[in-house]
Formats: C-alpha cells, sequence, structure tokens
C-alpha cells in the first residue's frame, strides 16, 4: 500500500483497476471483481453483481468462476455438484473439499437406504 492511502482508499482503487480490466474481458478480472461484490471489499455488498461477474468468467472459461457459482447453488446440490466438477477438471482446487462432502453424503444416504430397504437397521 502507498504511504498516506487509506485501506478503504487503495480497495476502491484495486476495484476500479479489476473493474475495468474485467470491462475489457480479462475472465480473471471477471471473477476477482465478482469476489469483491460477494464479499463488500472495496464495494458495496451485491450478491446479484457478483454472480453476474461469476457468469461472465465461466463463460470464458475460468475454473474458479465456475466453483463459486457453484457456492451460490448449494440449496440445488446436483447443480452445484456439476459446477463443482466442471471447475475441478478446468484445474480448480477450490471445488475438491465441497465435492468430497457432496460424495460423503451420497454414499453415506444410498449406504442406509439399502440397509433400510434389505433387512432393517440392524446393529
Amino acid at each position: 500500500m502507498t504511504p498516506g492511502i487509506s485501506k478503504e482508499t487503495a480497495q476502491q482503487e484495486k476495484f476500479q483497476l479489476l473493474l475495468a480490466s474485467a470491462e475489457l474481458g480479462f475472465p480473471r478480472a471477471m471473477n476477482d471483481v465478482g469476489t469483491l461484490y460477494n464479499t463488500g471489499a472495496g464495494v458495496e455488498l451485491n450478491e446479484t453483481t457478483a454472480r453476474f461477474w461469476f457468469q461472465r468468467a465461466a463463460n470464458e472459461g475460468h475454473a474458479d468462476a465456475f466453483y463459486n457459482e457453484g457456492l451460490f447453488e448449494l440449496e440445488n446440490p446436483d447443480r452445484a455438484v456439476e459446477l463443482f466438477q466442471i471447475a475441478a477438471k478446468l484445474g480448480s482446487r477450490e471445488p475438491f473439499y465441497n465435492l468430497g462432502v457432496a460424495y460423503a453424503r451420497l454414499t453415506s444416504s444410498i449406504y442406509w437406504d439399502v440397509r433400510w430397504r434389505f433387512g432393517g437397521v440392524q446393529e
């Protein structure tokens, strides 16, 4: 940070530079702008605008943008897993934890469903 510039001013300047890059079509900048809107760092928190930028970055093939989109879809697990899988295939490391949790829940629920249907739960 430049001496004499407040943290808030530095965050606003960072946002302006990233926004200009995003508007020029740079996918990483699009994802970063989405992250700033999603967290409210240097700009007013706005999930709708965050999602807009994540979608634009994903449309350009940015791996982490697919992961970020998946986080918005957690109430729709099938869609979230689909987006996490795309992110992982494109090289993002972020979705692996979420995919592991989803698969563990699926495996666990299948296990208990099978036990219940074929002989009940017996310990």
